[in-house]
């Protein structure tokens, strides 16, 4: 004769399926929460169309655009992209040094071409108030002047900690009086009328260190800035960690092995990015969480 089932064990078999039945759905959900943040991702902010970048970064517009048009901002583009071999970041500034000093009647065009653009308009490249050569840098969205380096330091000096780190990197004598804002996290975004996502601020012991994305200060001097004389004065700002800007370009950052997180202003810089599992995990343990004490 067999015995009746324990009634314990009724109690642990309906539990088990209760877990699994919750997983499944937690699985469920986690997948189409995935989807719905890869869809946002490609469908990101556009900001940059049409535009001619310098530095070779027009060609890369479709892939890296969302990291400038979409404020806030937690993802980069891919570290060490500046010396990618249709980039070359300081190697094309090199050589619009040498076609501004060669000087002769072909100069200007000369200059275009080191910097990667058919026709270059404005001041990118110039002797500064100290006698050092320095480049301007410009907002890849509405032309606004933002960096001015190498100051108060090399260009050797200068181009090692950029490369070093994977971005163009500036110290506060390198930025433009009124050109960018620190919100929070440290996010650095231009005073543009649609701010452009630029980069994230950093500490270290020499002090502030913006770390930029070379595609969002790779613009043309706007019809404004190009037509001004250019005020490239410096002005000393203290930390801003908590302005809201609320961004007209989109939502937030975006996915994919191309792009790079930025984690916390500790690490120095971005880094890989994990992707959306991470926050797709931290979704699902709370709605576990929520199921399971239900």
């Amino acid at each position: 004769r067999a015995k009746a089932a324990h009634p314990t064990s009724h109690y642990q078999s309906h539990t088990l399926r209760a877990m699994v039945s919750h997983l499944l759905a937690v699985f469920i959900s986690s997948a189409l929460l995935a989807n719905t943040f890869a869809a946002a991702a490609s469908d990101g902010g556009q900001c940059l169309v049409g535009k001619e970048l310098l530095y070779g970064c027009t060609a890369w517009i479709p892939q890296y655009e969302h990291i400038c048009c979409q404020v806030p901002q937690h993802w980069a583009e891919k570290a060490g992209f500046l010396k990618e071999p249709d980039v070359r970041f300081f190697d094309r500034l090199l050589e619009m040094k040498a076609a501004v000093e060669a000087g002769g009647s072909q100069a200007a065009e000369q200059v275009a071409q080191a910097s990667g653009v058919s026709a270059l308009g404005g001041v990118h490249a110039r002797v500064g108030a100290d006698g050092v050569f320095e480049w301007i840098f410009y907002d890849s969205q509405c032309g606004l002047p933002l960096f001015a380096a190498p100051r108060g330091r090399t260009f050797e000096e200068w181009r090692h900690e950029s490369e070093h780190h994977g971005w163009p990197s500036f110290r506060e004598a390198e930025v433009l009086s009124g050109a960018v804002q620190i919100i929070a996290g440290g996010e650095v975004v231009s005073a543009c009328p649609q701010p452009t996502h630029l980069g994230h601020r950093f500490t270290d012991g020499q002090g502030p260190r913006y770390c930029i994305d070379l595609m969002c200060m790779a613009g043309q001097a706007s019809e404004e800035a190009a037509a001004d004389t250019l005020d490239t004065s410096v002005q000393m700002r203290p930390l801003v960690e908590e302005v809201e800007i609320q961004s007209s370009h989109g939502g937030s950052g975006a996915l994919g092995d191309s792009a790079s997180q930025v984690p916390s202003a500790a690490t120095g810089g971005p880094q890989a990015a994990a992707g959306p599992p991470l926050l797709v995990s931290a979704l699902g343990v709370a709605v576990m969480a929520a199921t399971w004490a239900a």
